[in-house]
């Protein structure tokens, strides 16, 4: 199948429109490439047109998300269940999340490297009736981003300044929906937060930390991190316990009883072997054999 590059342009995600700067580079740079660039008109707008052009499909597509994070999800939920259609993000929205987290912004804002990218798997989540790729925010995230469209019709106001404007708005005058949350058909928030059930979680988590305390040193190596000591006055550890070797407070005999119990299994398996005239406790045993080092 030939691939087919569809543009979805929010015009009012971010500072500025990127429309224009997006049809310049394509028609400098990529006159012979097969592609198409769409404004959005409204909220909603780009999970419907991706799904029509899904629909009707006769090419591969890759689809490219211009704008925020909202821009991303609409198209995320549009390609849902199609085969040989890709995504990816030119961010140029007030928040740009997903690419923050994806850990390469700077890569992401180079048309040529998206377009030349090579494409691989990620997971998707599922919230209700819709789809998301990095995260879904509840409570206080949530209320802000919410929030956020009271302050970006006010002239003047930036993205970044509609989301500054809406964090200071949710801090003023809080939250005041409840909710529960399932994840897979179980119950793991009962918006149960403000309750006496709570005060006692929290006195238990709040009593099993009071002697956590000291330092730890980690090792990073070629990709890897390792425990390279760690110490506190609270630790449990005694040197005169945990060794066998020395020490007066580890008495040996105290290990008689495991050992035993430990060792039961193969003794049961032993008297097994030695009544039905068979297996590894047997040496003339067909079954019987020799170990290394025998």
């Amino acid at each position: 199948l030939n691939m087919k590059h569809i543009f979805i342009v929010n015009p009012k995600s971010g500072k500025k429109d990127s429309t224009e700067y997006i049809k310049s580079f394509l028609e400098k740079n990529y006159s012979n490439l097969d592609y198409e660039v769409y404004n959005t008109t409204g909220v909603g707008d780009a999970t419907d047109y991706v799904k029509k052009l899904c629909d009707n499909k006769t090419d591969s597509l890759t689809f490219y998300a211009c704008g925020g994070d909202g821009t991303l999800n609409e198209v995320v939920n549009g390609i849902y269940g199609y085969d040989n259609v890709y995504i990816t993000a030119y961010p140029c929205g007030s928040g740009n999340d997903f690419i923050k987290v994806f850990g390469q912004e700077n890569y992401f804002k180079d048309l040529n490297n998206i377009i030349n990218g090579e494409s691989r798997t990620i997971d998707i989540l599922k919230i209700n009736d819709r789809l998301c790729i990095n995260m879904c925010n509840l409570g206080f995230d949530g209320a802000v981003a919410n929030n956020v469209t009271k302050f970006k019709k006010l002239p003047l106001v930036s993205g970044k300044g509609a989301y500054n404007l809406s964090l200071v708005y949710t801090l003023i005058f809080g939250m005041k929906h409840k909710c529960k949350v399932h994840m897979d058909d179980e119950l793991i928030y009962d918006g149960k937060w403000f309750t006496t059930l709570m005060d006692a979680c929290m006195a238990f988590v709040d009593k099993t930390q009071e002697t956590v305390t000291g330092w730890v040193n980690l090792k990073l190596y070629k990709g890897s991190i390792r425990g390279a000591g760690s110490y506190s006055k609270y630790s449990l550890y005694n040197e005169s316990i945990a060794s066998f070797t020395t020490g007066d407070l580890y008495n040996h005999k105290d290990a008689e009883g495991f050992i035993t119990l430990f060792g039961l299994p193969l003794k049961v398996r032993a008297m097994m072997e030695q009544q039905v005239g068979e297996g590894q406790a047997i040496k003339q045993s067909k079954s019987f054999k020799t170990r290394p080092t025998e």
